[in-house]
């Protein structure tokens, strides 16, 4: 049922050709002009791929983050419980939740928060041919962009070993949301649903793994993880695509990404991979 109700959470309803079916609406805190025509082109990407009649909002932050080592990090917001809501007890970004409602559902409030590292070697061009020294700035904000849109989790493994679901959040998290984060107790983000092991067990059915436990942090850590939705299966030739969850736990990496050794820097499908190269540039998510 699920399946059938979602099919591929970072393209979250349907594809139009060559006309724009959504809207984004970028507020930019000390941006540069060449930067902002990178960023408006991601998000003409994906508006040429979302549908949605409520205003995608973005909060996009160009500030100098050499001593944090990112290209970019995304806070999604997120609301449960809202009109037209698929399942009850889930959390769903929040311009999901407004697609799905036909309203904006938090007026006063971004959709995500996007930061990136204005003291990168970036490229600016829309192209996709820049030099093999520079990060492609348009290849870096379409992957900010699609965590915001639904490509999130909040798994995190504490101090003790024990992980879990929308428990434990990094406090720096906090510090960069523009919005109240809300208390997601425990309840999973909709792109949770589709993660499973190996075997097939699902990560979020708590028959299997209490919430929180040290199962789910042996889990997080297998190098096992796969997502199984619908259209990311097919189009993986009929195979789950295996999610980065390596051996060592690193909090906004594993587990909300692709695996970096099946889906290799520079090819096709690498956009959501937890890394980025210098010369990397995919702009057709």
């Amino acid at each position: 049922m699920m399946k059938k109700i979602f099919l591929l959470i970072f393209l979250w309803i349907s594809v139009f050709f060559n006309a724009q079916s959504s809207i984004f609406q970028i507020t930019y805190n000390g941006i540069t002009p060449q930067a902002k025509l990178a960023i408006d082109k991601a998000a003409e990407i994906w508006s040429n791929i979302l549908v949605s009649d409520v205003p995608i909002k973005i909060n996009l932050n160009w500030v100098n983050a050499s001593s944090l080592g990112f290209l970019g990090v995304c806070v999604s917001n997120g609301v449960k419980d809202f009109p037209n809501a698929p399942l009850t007890d889930v959390w769903y970004p929040s311009c999901l939740a407004d697609a799905y409602a036909g309203t904006d559902l938090n007026p006063n409030q971004t959709d995500m928060d996007i930061y990136l590292d204005s003291s990168r070697n970036w490229y600016f061009g829309t192209d996709g041919n820049g030099p093999g020294n520079q990060f492609d700035l348009v290849n870096v904000a379409l992957h900010e962009i699609c965590h915001g849109l639904g490509f999130y989790s909040i798994a995190n493994i504490d101090f003790q070993g024990i992980g879990s679901f929308s428990l434990e959040i990094d406090p720096n998290t906090s510090l960069l949301a523009s919005f109240p984060i809300p208390n997601l107790a425990g309840k999973p983000l909709i792109f949770d649903l589709f993660i499973e092991n190996q075997q097939g067990d699902l990560l979020a059915n708590t028959n299997m793994f209490l919430n929180p436990s040290l199962g789910l942090a042996n889990q997080f850590t297998s190098n096992n993880l796969f997502f199984n939705g619908s259209n990311a299966t097919s189009a993986n030739n009929n195979i789950p695509p295996k999610l980065y969850a390596p051996t060592t736990f690193s909090f906004g990496s594993s587990v909300l990404h692709l695996d970096e050794t099946d889906f290799a820097p520079h090819t096709d499908d690498a956009v959501m991979t937890p890394y980025s190269s210098p010369g990397e540039a995919n702009h057709n998510p």
